[in-house]
């Protein structure tokens, strides 16, 4: 059976400047026969190695010995050698003094930094939306992080998952945590490029947007919520702060729906990726022509 994916990993193989390749999508579909057939077809030798339960442990061998485990936001460690869960809350930035309390800064750092350049941690850094590049005015010291996968963030959280299955609502899935690394990593995939989000930087203040993303030269604030277009105090707060951006989205599980004289348009989930598509287009074009701030 020939399959799409097929043509594209052999013009991944073909070119001269590749770098590795890492496939993402849904369970079951395929994956892993496609790639398994093509390391076959189009190599000399083919090392297949299966990370199923029990074995997983592999994945982590590849590192130096006595880094800490880093607990994922909303989840358990990520795999390190042999220390303790740390108490790092979902949907909140990351703060090396709270991951693996009982090892030094700077070993919780390098230990994160290796993850980062693994890609199984992707670093979502806090911007000012005043102009662009978003890059330009961002903080390297104040992040959240996605993993590389839902799958691999439910699993790092524990717990049954059936509990999760019986709820209706993804947004209900750990006070809306699982939603927010879906459409984060949905993002990051279609637009290719890094994420950031808004943090009001006042003392004692909580407001804070999930992401920010650049469409036709202009900044829009992006939120994952469950919530009316009233209790979207956050995403108003920035809206009112910078009037100069185009709007806000917020993706949620109500209907489709655009409030123009809020500035505001719901779009469902699985919308993530395309619109992360859009926002990947534009943003290239907008950091190549100087003129186009919002």
């Amino acid at each position: 059976m020939q399959r799409l994916i097929d043509s594209h990993l052999r013009e991944w193989k073909d070119s001269r400047q590749r770098k590795p390749l890492i496939v993402r999508g849904a369970r079951q579909v395929g994956k892993t026969h496609s790639i398994v057939e093509f390391g076959r077809n189009c190599f000399k030798n083919l090392a297949f190695h299966p990370f199923r339960a029990g074995r997983a442990s592999r994945a982590s061998r590849g590192l130096p010995p006595g880094l800490p485990q880093v607990r994922a936001p909303g989840g358990r460690g990520l795999p390190g050698n042999g220390a303790r869960r740390s108490g790092a809350q979902p949907r909140q930035p990351i703060f090396y003094t709270r991951l693996a309390e009982d090892h030094a800064h700077t070993t919780k750092r390098r230990t994160f930094d290796l993850l980062t350049r693994a890609r199984l941690l992707t670093k979502v850094l806090s911007a000012v939306p005043s102009g662009l590049p978003l890059g330009a005015a961002a903080s390297a010291r104040r992040f959240k992080a996605l993993l590389l996968d839902i799958g691999l963030w439910r699993h790092l959280c524990g717990g049954g998952v059936e509990h999760d299955l019986r709820r209706g609502d993804l947004l209900d899935v750990r006070r809306g945590a699982a939603a927010e690394q879906f459409v984060g990593q949905e993002l990051r995939a279609g637009q290719g490029a890094d994420l950031f989000y808004w943090s009001r930087e006042v003392r004692g203040s909580g407001a804070e947007v999930d992401f920010l993303a650049v469409v036709d030269g202009r900044i829009h604030g992006i939120e994952v919520k469950s919530g009316a277009a009233g209790r979207l105090r956050s995403l108003h707060m920035l809206l009112r702060s910078y009037p100069a951006l185009a709007g806000g989205w917020v993706f949620s599980s109500r209907p489709h729906a655009e409030l123009p004289e809020q500035r505001l348009s719901f779009l469902p989930l699985y919308y993530a990726y395309s619109a992360g598509r859009k926002a990947g287009s534009a943003s290239s074009e907008a950091v190549s022509s100087p003129g186009n701030h919002p």
